[in-house]
């Protein structure tokens, strides 16, 4: 899995937008904010290249992910409910996600990235499946393991 994320962000190199765009304006409120932010619009509104620009004026390094790339969600339809996400965090600290819930939306409804989780740690996973053309939405839980 580490080896198929070095090779995605080598790969899509090539998709952050070159110094020649146009530049966009935007608050400099977001620059320095705690709040998970969703960028949204139709397809080639300006989206990664908006996300770029407020990168390169962050201190921090990070990476750019075009979760457009199948290699991402290619497996996703393979979790079931119960199923355990490991995602790693700055550092190297490791959070663990168990899936509690997944299901079908229309391409268009977004109502799934709500941030209303109750004070609850969650992640929602969204992608296309490509035999019917709808979403597959899966959402996960925080776990909150004993230390041992």
């Amino acid at each position: 899995m580490k080896q198929l994320l070095k090779d995605i962000i080598i790969d899509q190199k090539s998709f952050l937008p070159s110094k020649k765009t146009i530049i966009r304006s935007f608050s400099e409120k977001y620059l320095n904010n705690e709040e998970i932010i969703i960028i949204s619009g139709v397809r080639r509104c300006g989206k990664s290249v908006l996300l770029q620009q407020i990168r390169d004026r962050l201190p921090q390094k990070d990476y750019f992910f075009n979760f457009d790339d199948d290699r991402f969600f290619s497996k996703l339809s393979l979790l079931d409910v119960g199923d355990i996400i490991k995602i790693y965090a700055p550092a190297n600290v490791c959070v663990y996600y168990k899936v509690y819930e997944m299901y079908e939306i229309e391409k268009n409804d977004m109502s799934c990235t709500s941030q209303e989780t109750n004070g609850n740690k969650e992640i929602t996973l969204i992608t296309c499946n490509n035999i019917n053309k709808k979403r597959l939405v899966l959402k996960a839980k925080e776990m909150k393991l004993n230390s041992q």
